[in-house]
């Protein structure tokens, strides 16, 4: 392993939480950004960088700290949930995961699950004899996580909209010189690869989590030249691939989620945990041992899965149970939510209901759905401030909406797994500007069809990938 990533990962080994829960504050960050670091006036002016004011004053906090690093469209500062990003993976990839690092939710079903999946997948990074990761001494894993978290949202020097495929592009394509010497922390071209599509996937993940995403947008995560390098180490494998994005995106949510719930909860970490664990199957055999997996078949056993019709139930009940969490600062009755999309996707589609969870996986990414369906729980003619009305009329008109989307594109879907091709929904018109996601939510209760043909008007779609 090469000595910078050496250097940059023991000076990030020190970043840490101080305290717990929603008080928690960050120390042990580095005091300056070293200019032999990649990109490093880049680090420096979203993490380091006093902000000032239009007179050239010092910004300061609430508490009279001058605000260090850019700010987001909303005022946040990038770089502090940055270092929490590193603070949580070095929390994470400790020998021993403390047992109470994921805050609880009210379903100990729930509770309980994601705390055995979340020792089940600690076990298999680090300690188990077949360890992905093999052994806890193991350096390069933990550099990489730390590497990956620090330039992860790198992208957010230009906007918080498509930062992580803008931070992509500024690293890699504009400046040759920076590129290289980026790459240069790497000692094969597998290893570089290996890092641009972590940075490229987290996204992918993070939406997988929220619902936005199918599983059937990790298809691309298996080159077409895999087998030949099947006989690599295991940590360097594609099942290591994406276990690396399990801990950066576990750590992303906990930094994201530390004012609001004090961490991660279980029902998000719950979320990354059955995904990995679904995957890392497919990619494993009975030993432990890396498969030689082709690209072909693995998209389609990843449309198959995504397919059935229990896994679309989930997907629209994480997006429903995400807007929830964001509107009301509480963690989803996420139990509820999954009958209630059942219950109405067999009354919208009834025997025709396999065939819609067919082409719904098929549009495998909603790009900034999101904001559109907060939109929709926040609207004020949902009608009941009692929570379970308001989440069947919740759950009705984002069915409505997803109806709409897939049978209007249904014809760009072959009946063919080989070449089916997968799709983007591009969402961010119906939100662009605000007013435009408020109007047609009041449509949406008071003119349903009328809204949806207005939905159909704001969106695009293409196809999926690089």
């Amino acid at each position: 392993m090469k000595d910078l990533i050496i250097e940059i990962s023991e000076a990030l080994s020190q970043t840490k939480w101080q305290g717990i829960g929603k008080t928690a504050d960050i120390s042990g960050f580095p005091t300056e950004i070293p200019n032999h670091w990649p990109f490093s006036n880049k680090l420096y002016e979203i993490l380091l960088k006093p902000q000032v004011d239009k007179a050239g004053n010092h910004i300061k906090d609430n508490n009279g700290k001058v605000i260090l690093g850019k700010l987001d469209e909303r005022g946040r500062p990038i770089g502090l949930h940055i270092k929490g990003v590193i603070a949580s993976i070095n929390t994470l990839i400790k020998p021993k995961l403390s047992h109470n690092f994921l805050v609880s939710s009210g379903d100990q079903n729930i509770n309980g699950r994601a705390d055995g999946l979340l020792s089940t997948a600690h076990s298999r990074s680090w300690h188990d004899k077949n360890a992905i990761f093999i052994g806890s001494q193991n350096k390069f894993p933990r550099a990489l996580l730390r590497i990956a978290a620090l330039y992860h949202d790198i992208g957010k020097i230009i906007s918080t909209d498509l930062h992580v495929t803008r931070g992509l592009r500024l690293m890699r394509d504009i400046e040759k010189k920076d590129r290289d010497y980026f790459e240069n922390l790497f000692e094969s071209i597998n290893e570089r690869n290996r890092m641009w599509a972590l940075l490229r996937h987290h996204d992918i993940y993070g939406t997988l989590c929220t619902g936005e995403a199918s599983l059937a947008a990790f298809s691309d995560i298996v080159s077409w030249t895999h087998p030949e390098f099947s006989f690599e180490p295991i940590d360097r494998s594609i099942a290591a691939y994406l276990t690396y994005l399990l801990w950066l995106n576990i750590a992303d949510s906990d930094s994201t989620l530390r004012t609001v719930h004090g961490g991660i909860t279980s029902v998000e970490a719950d979320r990354y945990l059955s995904d990995w664990h679904i995957l890392i199957h497919e990619l494993l055999d009975n030993n432990g041992n890396p498969k030689i997996i082709h690209r072909e078949e693995f998209k389609k056993w990843s449309l198959i899965v995504a397919s059935t019709v229990t896994m679309t139930i989930q997907r629209i009940t994480r997006l429903i149970a995400t807007c929830y969490r964001m509107k009301t600062d509480k963690i989803a009755p996420y139990d509820e939510i999954l009958t209630l999309v059942e219950e109405e996707l067999i009354s919208l589609y009834g025997h025709r209901l396999e065939e819609f969870c067919y082409r719904f996986a098929r549009f495998c990414k909603l790009d900034y759905a999101l904001r559109f369906f907060l939109e929709l729980m926040k609207d004020p003619r949902m009608e009941s401030n009692e929570d379970h009305v308001q989440l069947r009329n919740m759950t009705y008109r984002t069915c409505m909406v997803l109806q709409r989307i897939t049978e209007d594109y249904a014809h760009l879907i072959n009946e063919c797994d080989r070449s089916s091709p997968l799709l983007v929904v591009n969402m961010t018109g119906l939100m662009n500007p605000p007013e435009t996601g408020r109007a047609i939510c009041k449509s949406l209760k008071e003119s349903p069809s009328r809204a949806l043909g207005w939905i159909a008007e704001e969106i695009g779609v293409w196809l999926y990938g690089e």
